[in-house]
């Protein structure tokens, strides 16, 4: 939807008011009785609609004098200057259409006024400035015996225009467009040179623009200037702000509408409270605006919240220099707050912020508004705009530009190429039939997956989506083995926990509680629930009751005791993680100290516990590169065997069984002796096994 910066030609068309305007205009024109010519100024900036307006008038002045004869009828002349290159060009154009516009009419028949129009233009051969003193006419008194003197045409058609009985009005327009010297040229020649009887001259500009140029000629009194050669003004009044909103709300939604039908006015009323509104003072503004927005919108529709779009795209628009400010400075506009420790960087970042902000050319305020409204977080920077509580999960949700998920999409145009789509996300929340191919599309988003998980929550509906589909799904997922690593700060299985955790609170408390026993009845890998179940208690989320907290610790519980009768139980994943729960959360401490005594009763045993512990970080070497780096949590062995044990139970391991042991079985003793003063005797290497 484009909108054509074409004048309005009607008043029937008129959506400002502004008919009123323009007939008093019209009977200010008309009750003009006098011989003299007039000159009437209408002033208004680029944009404010100073060529509808004199559309308007010309169609009262018609419609007015509609039952007059020709001769007392008022006949309109219309020169537009700018259609002209230089100010030769300018002042001929100007006698040219002054004398075809009249040529044939029946006050030309009568009174011959085309003719002397003619003898009159061919006295001016020729224009040229001279500076300081102004125009000079270069006139050609006697070109031929035929040809008469300039104050002999002059006088000719001075008397012509003196027997008229009706007013020839010149409507002049876009004078603003002029360059200095033709705005000059024009005003000269409207004064001094044809400044005839019977004639009313309706000139249209910025007065800001020609007050300007004038100043040149006049010394710096351009104003002055002005108000000599024009002897009535009439300022376009600007337009009620109810007006504008109403046309702009219009316009808004037909184009949004064209890419999402459940759009509505009340999705951006929030927007005008926030500095919109007051980016349009025209009904060109309207334009450039909506132009701007049609052009982009349909690219990255569906991808982005379509309120900080519109408010984006005015920031594009209005304050184009902030506009490509923001990308450059994201970790201004969306800061992750400052803690106690960090308030020497939000000194900086503070006074960064403020100098981004002085340097808003253009509609000052309501851009401040607009980058409030955009970016809650720099409340931090102006206690003016400050926001009680930055809530990321909705941001990301609502698919706002303050949330790190989605801002850049708003500038590129387009998807990251290391993120991912709504629509890809949709499909698989929707259009998934079972666990296993949920998990498996999961899966094959690879190192997106993280992006996937982060975003679920914000689609899933509890009325629309497989509440077991996408749980048992993301179960399967959690609990994949082969879980690539990521570089994001927590892993793939535990993104995957923390989504089902809030899809768990998003549907209803009973049917999550059902799905919850069920898991811990049937699943046999005890990480993922018995975290889920963890998690959700820490949080001190009021989901469940301290009852139905302890009655799943419990059934955990004897499900931990009945499988570690099993000799695979410590292969189970993140089993420490299960060891530490088991420990919190049973009564009876002794069913968990027998199973371990009995665990590193056995040389092999220990050996096994003891690499439990063996944790890997990634660091950076002196190159800059990463390094995998192991190291023993001695902290978290101890909870379980006390140090004395560990030493003890270590004496009694000797060479002939070491080397029977692999490099992997060989790492976690090799860091308890780093970590430990041992006997002499116990020498510790990774030998190969013999």
């Amino acid at each position: 939807m484009n909108e054509v910066e074409n004048p309005i030609s009607r008043i029937e068309e008129d959506l400002l008011n502004r008919n009123i305007f323009s007939k008093n205009i019209s009977n200010a024109i008309l009750n003009w009785r006098h011989k003299e010519s007039i000159i009437i100024g209408l002033y208004g900036p680029w944009g404010y609609g100073k060529t509808t307006i004199l559309n308007f008038i010309k169609q009262e002045l018609l419609e007015s004098t509609d039952n007059l004869n020709d001769e007392l009828r008022p006949k309109i002349v219309k020169f537009n200057p700018w259609n002209y290159c230089d100010e030769n060009q300018l002042v001929n154009g100007f006698f040219s259409e002054l004398r075809n516009q009249l040529k044939g009419s029946s006050i030309d028949t009568k009174y011959k006024i085309s003719s002397s129009i003619e003898d009159f233009w061919k006295c001016f051969s020729f224009l040229e400035e001279v500076p300081k003193v102004g125009w000079l006419a270069k006139i050609i008194h006697k070109i031929s015996t035929k040809e008469k003197s300039f104050n002999e045409a002059k006088q000719q058609i001075f008397n012509c225009f003196s027997k008229l009985q009706n007013k020839i009005i010149i409507f002049i327009d876009d004078i603003d467009r002029l360059n200095d010297n033709e705005i000059r040229t024009l005003f000269k020649l409207i004064k001094n040179n044809i400044d005839f009887p019977n004639i009313i001259y309706l000139l249209a500009f910025d007065r800001e623009i020609v007050e300007k140029a004038l100043s040149t000629e006049q010394s710096g009194y351009g104003r002055k200037y002005l108000e000599k050669i024009v002897q009535v003004g009439f300022d376009i009044p600007k337009i009620e702000k109810s007006i504008l909103r109403n046309i702009i709300i219009s316009k808004i939604e037909s184009v949004v509408l064209d890419f999402d039908k459940s759009f509505t006015v009340s999705f951006f009323e929030p927007l005008y409270q926030s500095g919109l509104l007051d980016y349009f003072d025209s009904i060109r503004d309207i334009k450039r605006y909506i132009n701007s927005l049609s052009g982009t919108l349909g690219i990255i529709s569906g991808e982005i919240n379509i309120t900080d779009f519109l408010a984006l795209e005015a920031l594009r628009v209005f304050s184009p220099n902030i506009y490509h400010c923001i990308p450059q400075n994201w970790d201004i506009f969306i800061n992750d707050g400052y803690s106690s420790t960090e308030q020497s960087q939000l000194k900086i970042d503070k006074e960064k912020f403020n100098s981004i902000i002085s340097s808003i050319e253009e509609y000052k305020e309501p851009t401040r508004k607009i980058i409030a409204f955009l970016f809650p977080q720099t409340s931090v920077y102006d206690n003016i705009f400050q926001t009680s509580y930055i809530d990321r999960d909705l941001f990301r949700k609502e698919m706002r530009i303050c949330s790190k998920d989605f801002c850049e999409i708003y500038f590129l145009l387009k998807i990251p190429n290391d993120s991912i789509s709504q629509k890809e996300i949709y499909k698989l929340i929707n259009n998934t039939n079972s666990p296993s191919e949920f998990s498996e599309q999961l899966l094959a988003f690879d190192k997106k997956a993280f992006i996937v998980l982060n975003r679920i929550p914000d689609f899933y509906n509890p009325s629309k989506n497989s509440f077991s589909t996408i749980c048992d799904g993301l179960l399967m997922f959690a609990n994949y083995h082969k879980l690539e690593e990521n570089n994001n700060w927590i892993s793939l299985d535990t993104k995957a926990i923390f989504t089902i955790e809030k899809i768990l609170q998003l549907e209803r408390k009973e049917k999550s509680k059902n799905w919850i026993n069920e898991k811990i009845t049937n699943e046999t890998r005890l990480y993922i629930i018995t975290a889920i179940i963890s998690d959700i208690e820490k949080n001190n989320i009021n989901f469940f009751t301290k009852e139905e907290f302890s009655s799943f610790k419990n059934k955990l519980v004897k499900k931990f005791i009945t499988q570690s009768r099993s000799k695979d139980f410590l292969q189970e994943k993140k089993i420490v993680y299960v060891l530490s729960r088991w420990s919190n959360w049973d009564k009876n401490k002794q069913n968990l100290e027998q199973f371990i005594l009995k665990t590193i009763s056995t040389n092999l045993g220990f050996v096994q516990f003891i690499n439990l512990f063996v944790v890997e970080s990634i660091e950076y070497n002196d190159q800059n590169q990463f390094i995998r780096k192991k190291s023993l949590d001695l902290e978290s062995l101890q909870k379980f065997i006390p140090i004395d044990q560990v030493q003890s139970r270590l004496n009694r391991i000797r060479k002939p069984f070491l080397n029977k042991l692999t490099y992997e079985q060989l790492d976690g003793l090799k860091l308890l002796h780093e970590s430990l003063v041992f006997p002499k005797n116990i020498v510790i290497s990774n030998k190969q096994n013999k």
